[in-house]
């Protein structure tokens, strides 16, 4: 499947503004946005919403080229601002929701922007942090002209759609430039062929992160509708989906252990959800797809850098891989001197694209952390992974999270997936520890759900016929929570450093040895 143009499309696919006048004069009477509160929005309508959150800010001062950042959940007043930012040419910051303190300081100051479209309850907490900053309510935005503001030039492909700041999970956020053509190949990357003009997307992702914005363009770019919501909610989670009429939704993170691990209702498939995106794959797909009426599973591996860069369209993926290289995508596995390694390796995930703009154009104001990315002529992306005989390409960790224990090289990210399909485990961490005599011992800290009786020995034994003995975890903490970035990635630097203590269990004083 070709999920790639075989080049650079013109701006009315891929670049906001352009896409809604487009569809505004093509279908203006379509919807294309339901809110949570039940109002809805038409492409005309969209596009008049545009116009004045546009000229508002014109007069409030913002000019083309200029950063704005976005401090807000999903809301009207995150659309209008993304709406209007984008029609001057402006270039949007979004802020996770959940920064405070000096990673809210940080990226204020990094983004070198003189706005910010928040609300008077997130504004509070800039207070004390010696910022001179422009606020803006957002309910100012829908207060503008319809008429459509002036542009010198049309904006297109390769212009820069935002900068989206990274994790921090071994240093300060970096700012990645993004242009509006990543954006689009970001969405289609995650859909293929799968998303329709006739689909209704649930944008329950926040819009803060990447993947919340690739997916709700390329509805646009297509003429679909997106059904927002605030947050994820995984107690009323396919009671939304029929409310809404959802046809394609999105799991992140634990959410895909979530609802498998929910207890099973006569009404599971009673939903119209066709395709599901999930990253990382469910455990079963074949049995979920079955319990809940899903056509298709499907999965890509990216980041904020860059689109997918690879992907499973099924019909039955696989349930351990993250897909084939996508055409369009030059991919080499390297070792730590860029040399590619042998088929079945573990190497470091480099790459680069076929046309240009697909894939960010650098770190903000951060030309070393550019270059020392781009080396040789390749992306570094930091990520291990290894590929088989067929091309299926498998993610084994971060190269800072890997563990090697007796000679073996052990994926953190393997472990926790054998640790979380335990019935009792909401989230898991697995990290090195120290063992004895100077080598890696496999930790994992986890969380239980409430109200189970939890017993380190029990998941031990659930764990040894699942996986080779050299990663069954010797360690268990319970914790009651993780420290996490502000896109909700587990510090494990900060796991690491804690050791053992009172609190840590251990397997062999516990009297259970696993050998070959």
């Amino acid at each position: 499947m070709n999920l790639f143009p075989d080049h650079v499309p013109h701006r009315e696919k891929v670049v906001m503004r352009h896409i809604f006048e487009k569809q505004a004069e093509e279908i203006p009477n379509r919807e294309c946005i339901l809110f949570e509160e039940g109002e809805t929005w038409t492409y005309s309508e969209a596009l008049a919403e545009g116009y004045r959150a546009a000229n508002v800010l014109r007069e409030l001062g913002v000019k083309r080229g200029e950063n704005v950042l976005i401090f807000l959940p999903n809301s009207q007043g995150w659309i209008r601002a993304w709406l209007g930012i984008t029609f001057l040419g402006g270039v949007i910051v979004p802020v996770n929701t959940a920064l405070k303190g000096e990673m809210l300081r940080h990226i204020c100051m990094d983004s070198q922007a003189n706005h910010m479209i928040t609300s008077t309850e997130l504004g509070g907490r800039l207070k004390g942090l010696d910022l001179d900053l422009n606020i803006i309510d957002p309910s100012l935005l829908a207060q503008g002209s319809t008429d459509a503001p002036g542009l010198d030039r049309a904006i297109e492909p390769w212009d820069t759609h935002g900068i989206i700041y990274t994790s921090g999970t071994t240093g300060p956020s970096k700012g990645v430039i993004t242009p509006y053509f990543q954006t689009y190949c970001g969405g289609l990357s995650n859909w293929g062929d799968s998303a329709t003009a006739d689909d209704t997307m649930l944008g329950d992702l926040p819009l803060f992160h990447t993947a919340g914005e690739n997916n709700v363009v390329i509805m646009w770019s297509l003429g679909g509708r997106v059904a927002f919501r605030s947050a994820v909610s995984v107690s009323r989670y396919w009671e939304i989906t029929r409310e809404c009429g959802v046809t394609l939704a999105m799991m992140i993170g634990t959410l895909p252990t979530f609802l498998s691990n929910s207890p099973t209702q006569s009404n599971d498939a009673d939903n119209p959800v066709r395709v599901m995106f999930s990253a990382p794959m469910v455990n079963t797909p074949e049995a979920f797809m079955k319990r809940f009426g899903v056509e298709k599973i499907v999965t890509t591996f990216g980041m904020t850098e860059t689109t997918g860069i690879t992907h499973d369209f099924g019909p039955v993926p696989h349930p351990r891989s993250c897909g084939k290289a996508i055409p369009g995508v030059e991919i080499r596995l390297v070792d730590q001197n860029d040399v590619p390694i042998k088929t079945g390796e573990k190497g470091e995930l480099t790459l680069r694209y076929n046309l240009p703009w697909m894939m960010n154009v650098g770190y903000f104001n951060r030309p070393e952390e550019t270059a020392r990315a781009w080396r040789n002529g390749w992306f570094h992306t930091g990520d291990m992974l290894t590929c088989d005989e067929e091309g299926n390409y498998f993610f084994v960790d971060r190269s800072k999270d890997a563990i090697r224990r007796r000679g073996e090289n052990v994926s953190s990210f393997e472990v926790e997936r054998e640790v979380m399909a335990y019935p009792d485990v909401v989230e898991a961490a697995a990290v090195a520890a120290a063992g004895e005599f100077g080598e890696d011992e496999v930790k994992v800290f986890v969380i239980p759900h409430k109200g189970t009786d939890f017993a380190p020995a029990d998941l031990i034994h659930f764990l040894i016929p699942r996986m080779p003995y050299f990663m069954v975890p010797r360690f268990v903490e319970v914790v009651s929570e993780f420290p996490k970035t502000a896109s909700m990635r587990i510090k494990k630097y900060q796991l690491r450093a804690k050791g053992n203590s009172s609190a840590t269990w251990d397997r062999e004083a516990a009297g259970i040895k696993v050998s070959r």
